[in-house]
């Protein structure tokens, strides 16, 4: 964003200003982070905005579908444009329900269609699948099988992975007796799915596993099942390169609580992945307990770059991505005129003309002239008793039966009046007619 507002050609006399709120993958902190946006006041007052002068032009986000999902609801009912940068689910491509929401990956829907060619090339046609118990796990196993079944592959098992640490010893036994050497994991990781992936992980780590691109989001979060994900499969989605790495290597090395000292996400930062010493005692002695790490002192050189999944870009030219898109959809409407400040070139804004002979106005008919093509004609009134009413070249004239007839009291008690509409290509005469009898005879 820093970048565009120093480019006066982008965006000239306009200047990008942003909110970053972490939802920590949470459905409810996204939902109040987002009313947060919206009302401009550190408590949401939903329906309310107290921006003044600030105008919100969209929203980034979010990584997981869950929350993106749910911010989408409300975004489509206020009209605010939405980017997600990592959410796959094959629902927001609705564009009946989610008309202002976008994103710069593609849906599971596809890369379970690149899935059943991966087995299909291997000759892989008897397979496992093991889901999570929530809604990803249960949407994701569904389209499986369908995409599956038109494939002609067959599943050998199944199973749902529950809280239930009495359930996991009857997966572990499926597993092992399971002739099947290929096992597709579904739904999307997360950290309440961490744990019973980590009982069963040693066993299904036999198997060769696959993966969809979205674990890749969660990368940290494996080390827990590192035998698991050690010679399994894994999808990636088409990354862009990232113009700003370089820049953003800079930028990143120039952190370190000893510059920042008030900063206690990066001192924690520093404790959790650099295992360093802290200038609060209590902290020190909570980390190490908590996460039964063992702090020591640091050198002070230590850098935001010295951690691995910090370096984890993944994302990074997909979040580039996505502002680079709204920045374009801003400038498109700075840069759009309206149809009275377009001028064609003699400096007004009316249509050219590109007629040889007017067109004739109700009541009068076309005449050719002679020895000139169809297109140039003569407009001349209808005779006393006929009538058109359109205009236009391809004139249709309008033929109007008018009829008063008292019909039989089964269908109508009154007398009804009808109008035939016919259309003809030329002026026609108007017909008075007193009754049904005298209609089929004049038809």
């Amino acid at each position: 964003i820093k970048e565009i507002n120093k480019n006066p050609i982008r965006l000239p006399n306009v200047t990008l200003g942003y909110h970053i709120y972490d939802s920590c993958g949470s459905t409810q902190r996204a939902l109040i982070s987002l009313l947060k946006i919206l009302s401009g006041t550190s408590d949401p007052v939903p329906n309310y905005s107290c921006l003044g002068m600030r105008k919100v032009i969209g929203f980034i986000g979010d990584l997981d579908t869950e929350p993106t999902v749910s911010m989408a609801y409300i975004l489509n009912v206020l009209g605010y444009s939405q980017i997600s940068y990592g959410a796959t689910d094959p629902s927001l491509s609705d564009r009946a329900t989610f008309p202002y929401f976008f994103r710069t990956v593609q849906s599971d829907e596809e890369e379970f269609i690149a899935l059943c060619k991966l087995l299909n090339y291997f000759g892989w046609t008897w397979v496992g699948i093991i889901y999570f118990d929530d809604y990803s796990g249960y949407r994701d196993h569904q389209m499986l099988l369908k995409y599956l079944s038109s494939e002609g592959i067959c599943v050998e098992f199944t199973i749902k992975l529950k809280q239930n640490i009495q359930e996991y010893e009857i997966h572990k036994e499926t597993i092992k007796t399971a002739s099947s050497g290929v096992v597709i994991i579904c739904g999307d990781f997360n950290y309440a799915s961490e744990s019973p992936l980590y009982y069963i992980s040693a066993t299904v780590s036999k198997k060769t596993c696959i993966f969809l691109s979205k674990w890749l989001n969660h990368v940290d979060g494996l080390e827990s099942t590192a035998a698991l994900v050690s010679g399994s499969l894994s999808f990636m989605q088409n990354r862009l390169n990232n113009p700003l790495d370089a820049k953003f290597r800079g930028f990143s090395d120039s952190f370190n609580p000893s510059i920042f000292p008030h900063d206690k996400l990066l001192a924690k930062l520093w404790m959790y992945f650099l295992y360093c010493l802290s200038k609060d005692e209590k902290t020190n002695i909570y980390f190490m307990w908590d996460f039964n790490i063992y702090l020591h002192n640091c050198s002070g050189k230590e850098k935001l770059t010295d951690i691995s999944e910090y370096l984890n870009s993944y994302h990074s030219a997909n979040v580039i991505q996505a502002v680079d898109i709204m920045v374009m959809a801003l400038e498109d409407m700075h840069n759009s005129q309206t149809s009275e400040k377009k001028t064609w070139m003699d400096n007004h804004n009316q249509i050219p003309r590109a007629q040889c002979s007017d067109n004739c106005f109700p009541g009068y008919r076309k005449v050719p002239k002679p020895g000139a093509q169809s297109c140039c004609y003569d407009c001349i009134p209808c005779p006393e008793g006929e009538i058109s009413n359109t205009t236009g070249i391809n004139i249709l004239l309008m033929h109007f039966v008018i009829i008063n007839a008292a019909i039989d009291n089964t269908y109508c008690t009154h007398t009804c009046t009808y109008c035939l509409i016919l259309l003809t290509s030329k002026c026609h005469k108007v017909h008075m007619l007193n009754n049904i009898e005298e209609l089929k005879l004049q038809t």
